[in-house]
C-alpha cells in the first residue's frame, strides 16, 4: 500500500483497514498470553453447552428472546474434525487464513460447507516451527447451535470446542467467521462504547494531573522569580562576607607565622642610641633599615649581635657622603627562623 492509495480511499475503506489492523494486533497480543491465563478468563465467563439439539446451561440462568444473555457456547469434540500439522513460525491470523485456503486438502468435506479454525499447540526448534491444531465443524451444525441458543434466550459471544471432562474450557472460536458470514448477529457496540468512555475519562484524568502539575511548576517558578532580588542581595552579602573572612584568616595566618611586632621591637633594641631610622622595610623573612648615625657607631655590628637577626649586610655598594646630621646607612638583615 502506498500513500496515494491511502489518501484516495474513502472512510469506509479506511475504517475497514483500521479494524483489520486492530484485530491483527489483538490476535498477536493474545498469542503471547499463556494458555493457562486465557483459560482462566474463559472459566470466569458464563457458559452453555450445545448437545443433542438443545442447550445445557452451566449456571442455570438464561436470558429472554427480547434481551438475550451473552454467553460462551461450547460444542462437543465429537461434532468436529481435528488434526495436527507442523508449520513454520508465523502469526495466528496468518495460520487461520492459510487453513481456510487448505481446508479442501486437510478435510474430506468441501470447504464451503465447513468452518475452520486453528490454534497453536506447541513451539518447537526454539520457536522456528509450530505444532498447530486445526478443527472444522459443519456450517449446518453452527447454524443449528445459533438458532437453538437464540430461542433459549442466549446469544453466543464465543463458539468453540469444549473439552470432554471440562466443557467450560473452550478451544478455538468460530464466532468471528460466523459474524462475517452473517450467521451470527454482530456484537453489541454498547460495551465498546462504555469502554471507550472509560478510556476517555482515564485519559482526561491523566490530562488533569499533568495540567495541575504544570500549574504547580508555574507557581513555583513565579515564587522563585519574585524572590530573585532578595537572593541576589543575599549572594552579594555572602560573597563579601566570605571575602572578609578569607582576608581575616590570611592575616591571622601571617601573624601566626611572622612576628612583625617582635621583629620591630628587636630591631629597635639592637640599634645603638646614636642611630635613627628613616625607612623600615619588613617582609617576614628579612628587613631593611635605612637612616643616619653619628660616629663612632657600627650599625651592622649592633644588629649582628642580636639573636634575632643573621646575615647582616650593607644593602648598596654606593658610598654616601656624610651630611651635617650624620652618616647615612642602609642595612639588610635576615630574620632567624624561630628566633624571638
Amino acid at each position: 500500500m502506498n500513500s496515494s492509495s491511502f489518501l484516495n480511499a474513502d472512510m469506509a475503506t479506511v475504517g475497514s483497514w483500521l479494524r483489520g489492523g486492530w484485530r491483527w494486533w489483538t490476535n498477536e497480543i493474545a498469542a503471547i498470553v499463556p494458555a493457562s491465563l486465557r483459560k482462566m478468563g474463559q472459566q470466569n465467563s458464563p457458559h452453555a453447552v450445545f448437545r443433542d439439539e438443545r442447550i445445557d446451561f452451566r449456571d442455570g440462568i438464561a436470558g429472554t428472546a427480547e434481551r438475550p444473555r451473552p454467553v460462551n457456547l461450547a460444542l462437543a469434540p465429537s461434532q468436529s474434525l481435528q488434526r495436527f500439522i507442523d508449520l513454520p513460525a508465523m502469526g495466528l491470523s496468518d495460520i487461520r487464513s492459510m487453513m481456510a485456503l487448505e481446508a479442501n486438502r486437510l478435510f474430506p468435506l468441501a470447504s464451503d460447507s465447513l468452518l475452520v479454525d486453528a490454534e497453536i499447540e506447541a513451539r518447537r526448534d526454539n520457536g522456528k516451527t509450530l505444532q498447530v491444531r486445526v478443527v472444522a465443524i459443519r456450517r449446518e451444525l453452527a447454524e443449528s447451535a445459533v438458532s437453538t441458543a437464540l430461542m433459549a434466550g442466549i446469544i453466543p459471544r464465543r463458539i468453540g470446542i469444549g473439552e470432554g471432562e471440562h466443557p467450560d474450557h473452550l478451544h478455538f472460536d468460530f464466532a468471528p467467521q460466523m459474524r462475517a458470514l452473517g450467521m451470527l448477529p454482530p456484537k453489541s457496540q454498547a460495551p465498546g462504547i462504555w469502554w471507550a468512555l472509560v478510556g476517555a475519562l482515564f485519559l482526561l484524568n491523566i490530562g488533569l494531573l499533568v495540567w495541575r502539575d504544570q500549574q504547580k511548576v508555574a507557581q513555583l517558578e513565579a515564587t522563585v522569580e519574585a524572590q530573585q532580588p532578595a537572593v541576589s542581595v543575599y549572594r552579594t552579602i555572602a560573597t563579601r562576607t566570605a571575602r572578609v573572612e578569607q582576608i581575616a584568616r590570611t592575616t591571622a595566618s601571617r601573624r601566626a607565622s611572622h612576628d612583625a611586632m617582635g621583629d620591630l621591637a628587636a630591631a629597635t633594641a639592637a640599634l645603638p642610641d646614636g642611630a635613627w631610622v628613616q625607612r623600615y622595610d619588613w617582609n617576614g623573612a628579612s628587613l631593611r633599615l635605612a637612616g643616619y648615625y653619628r660616629s663612632p657607631i657600627d650599625v651592622n655590628a649592633s644588629l649582628g649581635r642580636s639573636e634575632r637577626f643573621i646575615n647582616v649586610r650593607t644593602s648598596g655598594s654606593d658610598v654616601q657622603a656624610d651630611i651635617p646630621i650624620g652618616r647615612p646607612f642602609d642595612v639588610t638583615a635576615d630574620v632567624r627562623r624561630g628566633g624571638r
